[in-house]
């Protein structure tokens, strides 16, 4: 691990700090999606990043309602890709930290969570796992160097939800 990267992963774990997430997981993209006449389309990390980014919408949704949503309530979360965008290499998936909003027992958001992710078009129904955890060691996972072949590029801040 270089100097710059050892200095970003210790500045992320500081940065993060004592905020605490009850739901932890993975989940997975589909490598491609069929196109009606066409080739299929390969997945990127560009698609991943929103499908990721509407998968949280759809968590607001459940959480909060519409009308929640539109008064600006969010679940907090953090988003860390891993992988490539190359089908024949390590398959890209993202690692999550979800909050669980009032209202909801960990186990159940942990469920509702998993069911919102497989009805989304770039998402896979398999290996996807979200549990009601939460650990520093799973913070120090999720930020671990290895499979991210640019470590910043890997935090997606995009759909980071500090709250």
């Amino acid at each position: 691990m270089s100097t710059n990267t050892r200095l970003h992963y210790e500045e992320l774990l500081s940065w993060i700090g004592d905020r605490r997430y009850g739901v932890a997981g993975t989940v997975t993209f589909r490598p491609s999606v069929p196109r009606r006449g066409l080739k299929p389309e390969y997945l990127t990390s560009g698609y991943a990043r929103s499908c990721v980014h509407h998968y949280l919408r759809r968590l607001d949704r459940a959480a909060f309602g519409s009308a929640g949503v539109r008064r600006g309530r969010r679940v907090g979360a953090l988003a860390v890709r891993e992988g490539w965008d190359d089908p024949w290499s390590k398959n890209l998936h993202y690692h999550l930290a979800l909050t669980v909003p009032e209202g909801f027992a960990a186990e159940d958001w942990a469920e509702v969570a998993t069911r919102s992710w497989i009805p989304l078009e770039w998402a896979s129904p398999e290996q996807n796992v979200l549990k009601p955890m939460w650990s520093d060691q799973w913070l120090s996972y999720i930020f671990k160097t290895r499979d991210k072949p640019i470590y910043l590029d890997a935090m997606d801040f995009e759909n980071w939800r500090l709250e």
